[in-house]
């Protein structure tokens, strides 16, 4: 479950080639773009959900993906991050629950109602790369280069910020490679996350029905508070594109990510009646 906490989530986002904004919703898009790189902790929540209905939702039994959930403070490099995030892995209508905790100096997994310390390897897997690349964490998002027409309304109050709603078209193999980068990142276990690029993504794409995003941002501070994408694909999907998505093929895509309460102090315990590594079961 590689950088899982370093929740991996940043260096999110660092905006490229952003040249002149013609309308004031690129401006709020790139200046979103660029300020995720300016975040560092918060409440994570993102989850990877696909389907067959008209939201994945309405077919419950045929759901697949994922949810993250949990505070989060990234780490310098070669170092743990501070996080306690609560893993679910959606398949069928069944969930399976596990829970990653790092103080900083230590990491657990939780398992049930035990808790279990990590062994050194695994450990070390969840530290920050010591050579860190603006490509880390959701920076291959690029969210002023993918989001198209931008329109921009007056958004919902958020952790007590004002904010601003961006809306608008998406390439569909963009955000998908981009977001299944940040998924393989994080290692959440038991989940096989595609890569999407080249020949496969131009197929992808001439598949995609309909893509769009729906963002909020801070109106004063332009911090990413919450974004939905919603992809749909053709009913007839081409076999290598099936092959290219594995498990995640469905007719419908969806992604949710938030984060709460951007740049807070985050503290994480080290957990009471922690079990030695040996005690993990074999098939955690």
């Amino acid at each position: 479950m590689r950088r899982l906490a370093a929740v991996a989530v940043v260096p999110l986002l660092l905006a490229a080639g952003c040249g002149s904004h013609s309308t004031p919703a690129e401006k709020a898009t790139s200046d979103t773009a660029r300020k995720l790189g300016t975040i560092h902790s918060g409440q994570l929540q993102f989850k990877l959900v696909t389907g067959a209905g008209e939201t994945p939702a309405d077919n419950a039994a045929d759901e697949v993906g994922f949810s993250l959930q949990g505070p989060f403070a990234l780490a310098a490099p070669g170092a743990l991050p501070v996080a306690q995030i609560d893993y679910t892995r959606l398949a069928g209508g069944s969930q399976t629950k596990t829970q990653i905790i790092s103080t900083g100096t230590k990491a657990f997994v939780g398992i049930g109602a035990k808790v279990y310390e990590l062994p050194p390897a695994q450990v070390d897997s969840l530290r920050a790369p010591k050579n860190g690349k603006a490509d880390d964490g959701l920076s291959g998002l690029r969210i002023d280069r993918w989001v198209k027409h931008p329109q921009l309304s007056a958004g919902d109050q958020v952790d007590g910020a004002a904010t601003e709603r961006i809306q608008g078209q998406v390439d569909g193999g963009r955000p998908l490679h981009g977001l299944f980068a940040f998924r393989r990142q994080v290692r959440a276990p038991g989940l096989a996350v595609p890569e999407i690029k080249g020949s496969d993504a131009d197929q992808l794409r001439r598949v995609t029905q309909a893509a769009t995003v729906d963002l909020m941002t801070g109106t004063d501070d332009h911090l990413l508070r919450t974004m939905t994408v919603d992809i749909r694909l053709a009913a007839q999907v081409p076999e290598r594109v099936k092959a290219s998505l594995g498990e995640l093929a469905a007719a419908h895509i969806r992604f949710d990510l938030a984060i709460g309460q951007p740049n807070t102090p985050v503290h994480v315990a080290e957990p009471q009646g922690a079990l030695p590594a040996s005690a993990i079961p074999r098939a955690a």
